[in-house]
């Protein structure tokens, strides 16, 4: 079992996605999805505009507060292949909620919609992140806490471990979404390595696996990276489609720990002389990284020098950091320098 936190969809389009509302003008036997479970939502499937009614009513304890960012809780659980047997809807719908409870998703509307079709069974959580009492639901963002909750679940069920869509069996797939998981399970392969340091080398290691990797510019003059675009056959996806860990601010970040990695069992034997080896190299030309935000507005563009990377201190400031966003992260980081600077020089002497 495996669970897929996603974020920045509204009320209206999160359900209309799970409820398959495209799929309103096929026979009901032809449907690819169902709805197990639900609390606090008006459900009348077939009746006009139900879904507008039905999303009005998971979003409406978010009126009882100020606005938060990503009110509308998207999560999908999926199980292995191997499980199939076992997953009735009744025990899915029992493995969700034990899931929620877990989570800290309780006392806030919800409806649970499972999908047939793909391979491997699978179920949508759609919910309010602000609950009946009007106090957010905090816990559901917590990726390490997600991790350690499903794997608990699996083990006391004797499910099949899985880890997201690296298990799938993707000849079982077809079109978009079958490239779409080899994409992620060819840069999961690739990004093993841990000599892979720059940018380079991580196109050219995944182009030999059958995935091009280019950059999406935000200007003409190529000097700012807004994101990845990868490409597979007739198939192509932006980083965020892939998964978090290839965007590139993630990527940068891994490159940025495996070169550490690699310079430090030389780190101790200091040069005495100045040779042409370790002359200094040219520096490298300097890109910006403009990193999206989760809506449409981009925030504040952060320094980076292709093959080379962010500030040591930047850098392990972020990966203590994990969820915050290019802006947050740098206006915290600078705080933070800030602190230091004035404990370093002690309190002002009055005279």
């Amino acid at each position: 079992m495996f669970a897929k936190i996603r974020k920045g969809n509204g009320f209206g389009g999160c359900l209309d996605y799970i409820t398959r509302v495209k799929q309103d003008d096929k026979p009901i036997e032809k449907r690819v999805w169902k709805i197990l479970d639900s609390d606090g939502v008006r459900i009348a499937d077939g009746e006009k505009d139900w879904r507008k009614r039905a999303a009005a009513d998971i979003e409406r304890p978010t009126f009882t507060r100020s606005k938060i960012k990503d009110p509308c809780g998207h999560i999908a659980l999926g199980f292995a292949p191997e499980d199939a047997h076992r997953l009735t809807d009744e025990f899915m719908t029992q493995v969700a909620k034990e899931y929620m409870e877990a989570m800290g998703i309780k006392n806030t509307p919800y409806v649970i919609v499972r999908h047939t079709d793909a391979d491997h069974p699978h179920c949508h959580l759609m919910f309010s992140r602000v609950d009946y009492d009007g106090k957010i639901i905090k816990p559901v963002t917590n990726w390490h806490r997600n991790k350690r909750v499903c794997f608990d679940i699996t083990e006391r069920h004797g499910l099949t471990i899985a880890e997201d869509s690296l298990s799938i069996d993707t000849s079982k797939l077809r079109g978009a979404e079958k490239s779409r998981i080899e994409i992620r399970q060819i840069g999961h392969e690739v990004l093993k390595d841990k000599s892979i340091s720059d940018w380079a080398t991580f196109q050219r290691r995944m182009k030999e696996r059958g995935v091009n990797v280019k950059c999406l510019w935000k200007d003409d003059a190529r000097t700012k990276i807004k994101t990845l675009v990868y490409a597979k056959g007739n198939h192509s996806f932006i980083a965020s489609k892939i998964g978090k860990n290839y965007t590139p601010t993630s990527l940068l970040i891994q490159f940025e720990a495996n070169l550490k990695s690699k310079m430090a069992p030389t780190a101790k034997a200091a040069p005495t002389a100045l040779t042409p080896a370790a002359a200094p190299q040219p520096q490298a030309p300097a890109i910006t990284l403009s990193t999206p935000s989760l809506g449409s507005q981009s925030a504040d563009d952060t320094n980076m020098v292709l093959g080379g990377g962010l500030s040591d201190d930047f850098a392990h400031f972020l990966k203590m950091h994990p969820g915050l966003s290019i802006e947050e992260a740098k206006r915290k980081f600078k705080e933070q320098q800030k602190l230091k600077a004035q404990q370093r020089r002690g309190p002002k002497i009055r005279h």
